[in-house]
């Protein structure tokens, strides 16, 4: 356990994160984490900066609210991103999402 927590975050991250656009469809970003069997999307620009995230949570509370799935993710995403280096121990990284919960 303590060993984990002393782990680099590049060592036990993923590494190939799904990306869309954030002018795509709620509809497409669905599709890709049910092709893929994911939780969620990171939301970019075309320079492929990170500027949201798209949930499971995200996509049920827009279908419970009959919002249509044309709507761009720029429209519905959490925009309270916060990232942090690979270089970054998993304990510091912890601990920075909690400050941000």
């Amino acid at each position: 356990y303590t060993t984990l927590f002393r782990s680099r975050l590049g060592a036990i991250a993923t590494h190939s994160v799904v990306q869309l656009r954030d002018n795509r469809p709620l509809g497409d970003a669905a599709a890709v984490m049910a092709e893929k069997a994911i939780s969620s999307v990171v939301v970019t620009d075309e320079a492929h900066h990170p500027l949201g995230i798209i949930t499971e949570q995200i996509i049920v509370s827009a279908m419970q609210g009959n919002l249509a799935l044309d709507v761009s993710l720029s429209e519905v995403m959490a925009v309270d991103v916060v990232t942090v280096p690979p270089s970054m121990e998993l304990q510091e990284a912890y601990q920075i999402g909690r400050a941000h919960v």
